[in-house]
């Protein structure tokens, strides 16, 4: 979702009064960002196959998506903010996935979460001296506690807000700071200030983040430090000179083994949050603690390769060796293991309690490392490995059941034959030779990669053909775009995807230099800044928010100066979201395509009045907007569902619903009676009647 740069400054409350819907717009189908099947080779009959994007020179790149704060990134934040010595980020509300990554993008904010957030900024106050010195170790006795408090909430509001504040932000800061130290001390007044700029969205959101910040969240999964933000606020990083080399310091630093942790391990699917099921018949030994370990084992060796060894996608996928919790490099038997893909926790996270998983194992390489579309099961499709019938491998009994229909065969010849080659490997990523007193069959045969088809016999042979592999290393390209713009990539961003990838094969898969290229990109510098028209709307409060006709913080009801916001005017200090305002002047008039209260009915389209681009109800259940004789720009991402109807709702809301009525895409513009949607320069506007853009379409 996408809110113009006026929205930062409305409070959490009033954010929330926003997003507080029920309808989420729908993710993609594939983890890894891959619609649907494609044409192929593969064992078995036809199979899914890569899903590519042409690229188009000039189109330029895509906004970014309003996001909330991974739990990670909050608890790094404030840690690295204020020195917290604990994680508060498992009592905050659980994350969102867009694709294989962690991303707050779709979800609504209940009453519930902002009460979470409000107790967790409490708890992270509560220690007033640690707070101060952390921040600004200013002495009130010598300098005046006006003094210190202004360098406090200078200094505080940079740092969590990622950038400096702006004059009313300042002014109503030291306003809220001097009614709470007229009714308490200055401690009482710095820590209040400190709480309510750690409730502001501007602290728990990513809003129109300048590139410094951005870059810190990428490279270490946290805020920008001084020096990053000195470099921003000088200019001195106007170069791409400069930039990258404000990337590689970032690289060099330990915080950056927070990212390398994060990507990889939601690349691989390793969960660390949920161990594993594992029969305690089997594994008695097996763990939280035991997974733990293994977690952090295989998120270190990420690390190792990528900012301490020689930073290949090849030493990645193939190494015999691991790394302890002193940093130290442990060599392993070549011929049991040979890189993260044999690494116990990306095999235990994918097999069952008691037996390896050749479908699970099969369709993470086919997805996530190669970027190949593969259908859903059927909803009545086994989650388990058979019983066996009489003495049988794991293979043995996974190749009876789904080679019993052509349809389970086209897809499972695909993935178990990729599959197969981890069956050294047994429920908790223990090497296995035997297999029910039998021997291992670990032999297949890659497809779909071009030159590195063939056979396999084991994952030493399987990871060398996958780590010589374009596809993979096209793939690998793509995932980490995707990670570091927190979104799947759109039509605009395919020529930048398709250079990076190209100077990723040429680099030899050097992952440090795909990582700056990407810091370097124009799709990763791009944002959408405010709204043609002007901001509609007016100002909020330095944080916390008040319900309509109340106050917060203190401060006065409706109309007051301290705590409310007048209708139409200014919030003051912990105040509510003003409402009204009035648009600028000077955009084009865009033109109107779905009036309030219009619906569109399956196959039924609306024309913009130029006649370049179409919006159509196709009849899979997807709601297309593409130009005309050309490809689709946007999409709903609801193909697959029952038909309904697409409405452009009298309360503000475009929302696409299945036969049940049930919502399948949302805007989450509601509360914007009037609303209607609009054609300009390419791209759907839901607008309200005072001209406000309450959503865009990428």
């Amino acid at each position: 979702m996408l809110f113009p740069r006026a929205m930062r400054r409305l409070p959490l409350i009033c954010i929330a009064a926003l997003l507080a819907c029920d309808g989420r717009i729908e993710g993609l189908r594939e983890p890894g960002g891959v619609t649907g099947p494609a044409s192929g080779g593969g064992s078995g009959g036809g199979a899914p196959g890569p899903a590519t994007m042409t690229c188009v020179p000039g189109t330029g790149a895509a906004p970014l998506p309003l996001r909330r704060l991974t739990r990670a990134e909050y608890d790094n934040t404030v840690g690295d903010l204020l020195g917290a010595p604990q994680a508060f980020g498992d009592r905050l509300p659980a994350d969102e996935k867009t694709g294989l990554f962690l991303s707050n993008v779709s979800g609504s904010v209940s009453w519930s979460m902002l009460e979470q957030y409000g107790v967790t900024a409490e708890t992270l106050t509560a220690d007033v001296a640690r707070l101060r010195a952390a921040v600004d170790a200013c002495d009130a006795a010598t300098l005046g506690e006006t003094t210190c408090a202004n360098r406090f909430i200078d200094s505080f509001g940079q740092r969590a807000f990622r950038r400096p504040l702006e004059a009313d932000e300042r002014e109503r800061y030291r306003a809220l700071y001097a009614a709470h130290r007229a009714r308490g001390s200055f401690d009482d007044g710095v820590t209040f200030v400190a709480r309510t700029m750690l409730q502001s969205p501007n602290f728990l959101y990513h809003f129109d983040e300048a590139p410094v910040s951005r870059l810190a969240f990428f490279l270490w999964n946290s805020a920008p430090d001084a020096e990053l933000l000195a470099a921003a606020q000088s200019g001195s990083l106007a170069t791409p000179a400069a930039l990258a080399a404000q990337v590689d310091r970032l690289l060099a630093d330990d915080r950056a083994a927070r990212s390398m942790r994060q990507f990889h391990l939601q690349l691989l699917g390793v969960d660390a949050a949920t161990v594993p099921n594992k029969s305690p018949a089997v594994y008695p030994s097996f763990n939280a603690a035991a997974w733990r370990g293994m977690v952090d084992e295989t998120a270190r060796f990420a690390d190792h390769v990528v900012r301490r060894g020689d930073g290949k996608l090849e030493t990645l996928l193939t190494a015999s060796y691991s790394v302890n919790a002193q940093g130290q490099q442990v060599m392993l038997d070549p011929a049991q293991r040979a890189g993260i893909l044999t690494h116990p926790a990306v095999l235990a996270g994918l097999a069952n309690p008691d037996t390896t998983s050749p479908v699970r194992r099969g369709v993470m390489i086919r997805r996530n490392l190669m970027c190949q579309g593969l259908p859903d099961p059927p909803p009545d499709a086994p989650t388990l490995v058979p019983p066996a019938m009489g003495q049988e491998t794991t293979r043995q009994r996974v190749t009876r059941v789904t080679s019993q229909s052509a349809v389970c065969g086209s897809c499972h010849g695909f993935i178990n034959d990729v599959g197969f080659g981890f069956e050294n490997y047994g429920a908790l990523g223990e090497w296995q030779a035997r297999d029910n007193g039998l021997p291992v069959d670990a032999s297949g045969v890659l497809t779909g990669t071009e030159a590195s088809d063939g056979p396999f016999n084991g994952a030493r042979e399987l990871t060398t053909r996958l780590a010589n592999s374009k596809q993979v290393e096209d793939c690998y390209t793509k995932q980490w775009v995707r990670f570091a713009l927190a979104r799947v990539e759109q039509p605009q961003d395919s020529c930048e995807v398709q250079t990076l990838a190209d100077a990723f094969t040429k680099s030899d898969g050097d992952i440090r230099a795909l990582i700056r290229g990407i810091a370097l990109s124009q799709a990763f510098a791009f944002k959408e800044i405010g709204t043609p028209g002007g901001a509609g709307g007016g100002s909020s409060g330095a944080g916390g928010g008040s319900a309509a006709g109340g106050s917060a913080g203190g401060g006065a009801a409706a109309g007051g100066s301290a705590g409310g916001a007048s209708a139409g005017g200014t919030a003051g200090a912990g105040g509510g979201a003003a409402a009204g305002g009035s648009a600028g002047g000077g955009a084009p008039m865009p033109t109107l395509l779905l009036a309030s209260g219009a619906q569109l009915a399956p196959n039924q389209s609306v024309t913009t009045s130029d006649g370049t681009h179409r919006l159509v109800y196709q009849g899979d259940g997807n709601l297309v907007f593409s130009r005309v004789g050309g490809g689709p720009v946007w999409a709903s991402n609801t193909a697959g569902r029952t038909l309904g109807v697409t409405a452009m709702q009298g309360d503000g809301n475009l929302v696409v619903y299945d036969a049940a009525s049930v919502p399948r895409f949302n805007t989450m513009t509601n509360g914007n009676p009037g609303a209607q949607l609009f054609f300009e320069a390419g791209r759907l506007h839901v607008i309200a009647p005072n001209g406000t853009r309450l959503w865009s379409s990428p």
